[in-house]
């Protein structure tokens, strides 16, 4: 298949870090970097056919990720050199900020996620559940190093998150109290996703783990290493492999065989562990290190078409997004489509 040439939609006086693609808007994470620090730190809401600015909102410290739920969008931000953060919550339609929360030593590469009546944030120390209504804290759930991945299981409405030690740990969404907790190994829990009642657990240099979401018991033997964080489709897992992560492998969360392994193009290049895995239509799209774009067969693990350096230097940070037919790329000041 042909290499896709990309159409340039727009471009913006700020640099565009993460999104959220809604039928008609766009919701970002603004700066703009002066070559002395970090200015203009906002929120933005797109209109999705003409770009044009619908509404900002102005934030204190770095904005880093974006979530929405019931006409509200919630942002974190974190300074890197304060080690502080704040949660917002935005008016959808307006941008009016209805209250912001100050957070400890946040996670930074993490999303806030809306689940109930709570949203969900790790800090350094601790998860926090915030009141979605008024932006006090419910409960937390202290834990020396929580890592910066939560599943919310709504069926027995439980938060799942990993720590540093190998621990996955279910706390109960109303009370935060500890439900279940299961050792999964001793490094870093990287990966967690859900596909039924499964949950796939990825540990750095561990086999895959398979537990109930309900009590965290293995559903069977591990299997598969993985290094990088991962995304669960349709009874398929899809992560990095190796050692210098450099291979793509999809594994079948049934019967937990290997379904293929790609390995990427360039011989200094790995699959960034920053990139959202985005599957559509049978494809699967990731980003490098380098800021290529991959295109692969998620049936086949065969290679559509690379695109070269979409994302810079940003060692996979640009964002994209799946938006009537055409997948949106955020490189910085500006927004590329292509068809697909």
């Amino acid at each position: 298949m042909a290499t896709p040439v990309p159409h340039l939609e727009a471009e913006f006086d700020v640099d565009i870090r993460q999104v959220l693609v809604t039928k008609d808007k766009v919701f970002a994470c603004a700066s703009r970097n002066t070559g002395l620090g970090i200015e203009n730190n906002s929120i933005r809401c797109f209109d999705i056919k003409s770009w044009k600015t619908k509404w900002v909102c102005d934030v204190r410290f770095d904005p880093v990720y974006l979530a929405i739920s019931n006409g509200v969008v919630y942002a974190e931000t974190y300074g890197i050199a304060t080690g502080k953060g704040f949660l917002y919550a935005i008016r959808e339609s307006t941008g009016a900020t209805l209250w912001t929360t100050p957070l400890k030593n946040p996670a930074n590469r993490f999303s806030p996620i809306p689940a109930d009546d709570v949203i969900f944030t790790v800090c350094h120390e601790a998860l926090w559940a915030i009141r979605a209504d008024t932006g006090k804290l419910k409960w937390k759930f202290k834990i020396e190093t929580a890592t910066p991945t939560v599943i919310h299981d709504e069926t027995h409405h439980l938060a799942v998150f990993g720590t540093d030690h190998g621990d996955v740990i279910a706390a109960d969404i109303r009370t935060g109290e500890e439900r279940w907790r299961t050792k999964v190994g001793d490094r870093i829990v990287l990966a967690l996703a859900r596909d039924g009642d499964v949950l796939v657990v990825g540990s750095h240099r561990e086999p895959l783990h398979f537990l109930k979401c309900s009590d965290g018991k293995p559903v069977s033997k591990p299997r598969h290493s993985v290094y990088s964080p991962m995304t669960v489709v349709e009874h398929a897992a899809f992560f990095a492999c190796n050692a210098k992560e450099t291979t793509v492998a999809k594994i079948d969360v049934d019967t937990k065989k290997l379904c293929w392994k790609f390995r990427v193009e360039k011989r200094d290049d790995w699959v960034s562990r920053w990139s959202q895995w985005l599957i559509h239509n049978g494809t699967l799209y990731f980003l490098s290190s380098d800021g290529d774009l991959y295109s692969i067969d998620a049936g086949t693990g065969l290679l559509l078409w690379c695109l070269p350096n979409v994302g810079g230097q940003a060692l996979g940070y640009a964002p994209f997004r799946i938006h009537a037919g055409r997948l949106l790329i955020f490189t910085g000041s500006a927004v590329q489509s292509i068809s697909v």
